[in-house]
């Protein structure tokens, strides 16, 4: 086959990938769904030649036919998700059950048409405000095709004891878009996790959040990625003063992960945490892209990603961490570690600082290698056998992620799948 028909070839799946997905808008978002509309044109879907996407080629997801997602209810079982009766909602196929809306602990969860109903300006407001779905080639798609939006509002003041937890879904071979608006009002305090999830392996995630802290706010959202299928998670932060916020992220299965977390520090006073932590098995391909904006003085940002990999598996990890001319006191730390379990196991890992202040305190590194010798040694000595030392030492590796959030049910349960490898 020549180049001109290879390319040819690539070029016609990309527009029938797009154009099925246009075709099926569910019209959830009319206003900024006629901007992404507009910009779709000129938008390209990634390749090899699109730096931040070398490492992540998206050709599986051009080979698949999607089929039209239903409506049908989730059946969490099945699905086998942790914390099922914890669950306050079910994204089934990328949207709430019509009506749905509930209350706890004083924040709003519900769908769009309710959420407008109840808390319309503030809706309006941010809806669409932080994802750039006029740039950003999966955010546009997602805005075009997005069927609802999960909508979570804690009021000015709301300080909710208990994690609100939410189930996404897929039941089958489709293309979802799923979209999620959290908004964490002035001297509120939230808490959020996400377990992605799903019955068969060919189905396609592509997932807009964005999340709004207010001055004085507190949010944490944690998002728990057991999706089989071919994923692409992208979550929009914006931090006002004084606010304290955090993203992290635990991917457990999928053939291809995407994750894209992008964090403005629109004030002075904040903190924004940073963590991930993927355990890849044969075929897995999970990559995390981050960029953190510090746009205001006396900030800090701390980022830890961390990686196990076996089988013939793929990390990737670019991180970038940005300080503007005037954002001076900036604190700003980044580290990517990885430990390979096998030779097939790749690692591509970029920490990036891009500084244009001087009084400023930014470090960043990656490290990838095996399992210390020394250390199972030692604890071989010990009596312990050869699998359990191994089996310990990957705790300790992933304890220090999980130390660093503040959702005990996940830890439990993360920490059993360290056990398991």
């Amino acid at each position: 086959m020549s180049t001109a028909t290879a390319t040819s070839s690539q070029e016609e799946k990309k527009k029938a990938f797009i154009d099925g997905l246009v075709r099926s808008s569910a019209k959830a978002l009319p206003v900024i769904a006629d901007e992404a509309r507009k910009a779709l044109p000129d938008l390209q879907l990634p390749n090899r030649k699109t730096e931040a996407w070398k490492y992540t080629p998206i050709t599986a997801l051009l080979k698949k036919t999607f089929e039209k997602a239903d409506n049908q209810p989730a059946d969490l079982k099945a699905l086998d998700v942790p914390f099922a009766q914890q669950q306050c909602a079910v994204v089934s196929n990328g949207a709430l059950p019509a009506g749905f809306h509930v209350e706890q602990d004083g924040i709003f969860i519900g769908g769009l048409s309710e959420a407008l109903k109840q808390h319309g300006d503030l809706v309006r407001q941010h809806l669409g405000s932080l994802s750039e779905h006029k740039t950003e080639i999966f955010a546009a798609l997602n805005t075009l095709h997005a069927s609802d939006v999960t909508v979570l509002i804690a009021p000015d003041g709301c300080e909710a004891e208990a994690p609100v937890y939410l189930t996404q879904a897929i039941t089958g071979a489709y293309a979802t878009s799923p979209r999620y608006l959290v908004i964490a009002g002035k001297n509120s305090k939230i808490n959020v996790v996400i377990t992605q999830a799903s019955t068969c392996e060919t189905g396609f995630t592509n997932s807009v959040t964005e999340a709004i802290v207010a001055e004085n706010a507190e949010l944490n959202i944690c998002y728990l990625q057991q999706d089989q299928g071919l994923q692409v998670y992208q979550t929009w932060l914006s931090q006002a003063r004084d606010s304290r916020g955090g993203v992290h992220t635990f991917t457990l299965a999928g053939q291809l992960v995407r994750n894209n977390v992008y964090v403005q520090l629109n004030g002075r006073n904040i903190e924004s945490h940073l963590n991930g932590l993927y355990l890849t098995q044969d075929g897995m391909h999970v990559d995390n892209h981050t960029v953190v904006d510090h746009r205001q003085p006396d900030c800090m940002s701390d980022e830890l990603y961390k990686g196990v990999l076996d089988g013939k598996s793929t990390g990737v990890f670019n991180g970038k961490v940005f300080v503007r001319p005037h954002a001076q006191k900036t604190n700003a730390f980044q580290s990517n570690r990885n430990i390979l379990l096998s030779d097939q196991a790749t690692v591509n890992s970029k920490p990036e600082l891009e500084i244009y202040a001087d009084d400023v305190k930014c470090s960043h590194g990656s490290t990838t290698g095996r399992l210390d010798e020394e250390a199972i040694f030692y604890l071989r000595s010990r009596g312990i056998g050869a699998d359990r030392a191994m089996r310990l030492m990957l705790q300790a590796f992933g304890e220090e992620v999980l130390e660093r959030i503040p959702f005990e049910e996940v830890k439990t349960y993360v920490h059993s799948k360290l056990e398991t490898i």
